[in-house]
């Protein structure tokens, strides 16, 4: 009989390592976090590029030809909803899009499969 020897895997890493260990690389590093820290700085300090202008007529025009068609116990909601999106449009900054991009590193390394991961050999045995 083949028995084979099981290895012993070392536990997963608990959260707080986990956050220590991270928290080690940016620390002797710093140049990792340049690029955050100057994404927010130019997001709080930088210019706020607006769409009002732009949108504004636009959506003026579709509110008022919705509005016909907006039965009188809806009304207030309507000029509600209109409000809201006029003032959303107005605070909207365009340059916020920009924390929406992926990072500006480089592309993470291919997964690959642990060492210790070894396909296991089949053993038929009888059905009794």
């Amino acid at each position: 009989m083949d028995i084979q020897k099981l290895e012993t895997l070392p536990p997963p890493p608990g959260v707080f390592g986990s956050l220590k260990a991270g928290f080690d690389v940016v620390s002797n590093r710093v140049a990792l976090i340049l690029l955050p820290l100057g994404l927010d700085l130019l997001l709080w300090l930088g210019p706020h590029l607006s769409v009002d202008g732009l949108l504004s007529p636009y959506f003026r025009l579709v509110f008022e030809q919705a509005r016909r068609g907006v039965a009188e116990a809806d009304l207030d909601r309507f000029i509600q909803y209109q409000s809201l999106m006029m003032e959303w449009l107005r605070d909207f900054n365009l340059l916020s899009l920009l924390s929406k991009l992926p990072p500006a590193s480089a592309p993470p390394a291919p997964l690959q499969a642990p060492r210790s991961v070894s396909p296991r050999p089949r053993h038929e045995q009888p059905i009794p």
